[in-house]
């Protein structure tokens, strides 16, 4: 076993910045290794001994990170190397001791283009007010959408906009938009209280990282309603799920109120996971889009959230799409190969699309 110093520590991830990696993985027992387009690979070291990790992570995390590893939780976190380069580090405790995980950030914010994203959903950046949310399960790059959402409107807008992030990922150059970039925990204690606080410094648009809560989502709905546009991320594997799991974050009584409040604010949603590309070459987006009208509206206020595909299918024209849409557009680009086509499609074999 070998020890794991800081100066050992900034070398690796100066070579992972010169190969175009994007991560490196530090692991009691094991020797590092990093990823390069889509492989792991490791740097040849001596694996790394749990005492030299657990000393490395008192060098590089604070105390109330540290204590919530000694919990058993797992943390992440934004911290930037001495290069300057911006990391997303995650921590968790394993049968071998501790384990880290250094996920390199963009050095700008993602547009649109470059997030291999329709210019449609430009469209929803220049709306007034109203809510657009972006669901999709953990790690589906919900944040890279809602940050290209944001430089496209700070591109081309002038207006107030505030963020309330859990980590700050991307960070936003102000052009025409004034921005306030808020962390959770870091400049506001939590979501609630910075919609508050968006208020009061008269944003326009607020761009809420994540809804996990009651709270969450009760101040993200008074802020669509409040005359803001409100880009919101939500975890959940389908549009039609999320609509299904929302109204469970409150309490029973109010799920029919919130289905009304949701109909009535609601713009758009963006559904979307990651699949790969042909022949391994990183990953792709494959999107759900829904644009509200009154079907759309008043099958979420009844709480039938099994008709929105079906809506979904006939709004072509509005430009809505489907999983399936997408998955056939991808194909027909050439962007994915047909195996993976079929393991996301939900069409079986015969059936028509």
């Amino acid at each position: 076993m070998t020890s794991m110093s800081r100066e050992r520590l900034e070398e690796l991830l100066a070579g992972l910045v010169r190969s175009g990696g994007t991560s490196l993985h530090l692991s009691a027992g094991n020797q590092p290794w990093v990823r390069v387009a889509g492989r792991a690979v490791p740097t040849g070291d001596e694996p790394t001994a749990a005492t030299a990790l657990a000393t490395l992570a008192g060098e590089l995390l604070f105390a109330d990170h540290l204590a919530s590893i000694e919990r058993g939780e797992e943390i992440d976190v934004v911290w930037a190397s001495n290069a300057g380069v911006r990391f997303r580090v995650g921590a968790l405790n394993h049968a071998d001791g501790l384990g880290l995980v250094f996920r390199r950030l963009p050095e700008k914010a993602p547009e649109l283009r470059d997030s291999e994203l329709p210019e449609l959903l430009g469209a929803f950046t220049s709306l007034r007010r109203g809510l657009v949310l972006v669901t999709g399960p953990f790690g589906s790059g919900k944040s890279t959408t809602l940050a290209a959402l944001v430089a496209r409107i700070v591109e081309e807008r002038a207006v107030n906009l505030v963020t309330l992030e859990r980590r700050i990922e991307f960070v936003h150059a102000c052009k025409n938009a004034v921005i306030h970039q808020r962390e959770v925990g870091t400049h506001v204690a939590t979501i609630a209280e910075g919609v508050r606080e968006a208020f009061l410094l008269g944003a326009d648009v607020l761009m809420v990282g994540e809804i996990g809560s009651c709270e969450d989502l009760l101040a993200t709905l008074d802020a669509a309603e409040g005359g803001m546009l409100v880009l919101a991320g939500l975890e959940s594997t389908s549009i039609a799920s999320a609509i299904a799991e929302l109204p469970k974050l409150v309490p029973p009584p109010s799920r029919a109120n919130l289905l009304v409040r949701l109909a009535d604010a609601l713009r758009a949603m963006i559904g979307q996971t990651l699949i790969r590309r042909r022949h391994g070459r990183g990953k792709v987006p494959l999107l759900e889009i829904l644009v509200r009208n009154e079907p759309v509206a008043r099958a979420i206020r009844r709480g039938r959230a099994e008709l929105l595909e079906g809506l979904m299918a006939e709004g072509l024209g509005l430009g809505m799409q489907t999983a399936e849409l997408g998955l056939r557009r991808l194909l027909q680009r050439h962007v994915i190969a047909e195996d993976e086509a079929a393991q996301h499609s939900t069409v079986r074999a015969g059936s028509p699309a």
